[in-house]
């Protein structure tokens, strides 16, 4: 089947997952998850999952193995988001924000950053914020409004 959603199953939050099915089986559009852990999935035709081996970036390698043009990548993975894209396919993150290749390096770099910092303990508060609702609707009105 050509995925035209492919999903980083292991790097969003599951919330998200059943935004992505209805939206899947609303548009037809084929979408497949991959994760390397077991989770419950609604069944339906346009939306399939598949488990990889518990091996670093095997999910991430599957998934840039099967991007392209045409394809969209759901995902918060910075490294998968940057060699989705390079490989012509659109990347859109858990907040509905639609991530470009300029994007993805500054935010990777942003993101480097912060970790020398961490490691220099020059800066010990974390950035992680808990998914909320409102992120869930951001998400939902990016994806429903996605240009193809």
């Amino acid at each position: 089947m050509n995925y035209k959603i492919l999903v980083d199953a292991d790097a969003i939050p599951a919330k998200i997952r059943d935004v992505i099915i209805r939206y899947s089986k609303r548009t037809e559009k084929p979408t497949l998850f991959v994760s390397n852990h077991f989770f419950k999935l609604s069944k339906h035709s346009f939306v399939e999952q598949v488990f990889v081996e518990k091996q670093i970036d095997q999910a991430d390698n599957h998934i840039i193995s099967l991007s392209s043009s045409g394809s969209l990548v759901i995902t918060q993975d910075l490294l998968l988001a940057q060699q989705s894209l390079e490989r012509g396919a659109k990347v859109l993150n858990q907040y509905g924000e639609e991530i470009t290749l300029s994007k993805v390096k500054e935010k990777i770099a942003f993101r480097d950053f912060y970790s020398q910092m961490r490691d220099m303990s020059l800066d010990s508060n974390s950035n992680q914020k808990s998914y909320s609702t409102k992120d869930l609707e951001k998400f939902s009105n990016s994806l429903n409004n996605w240009k193809w």
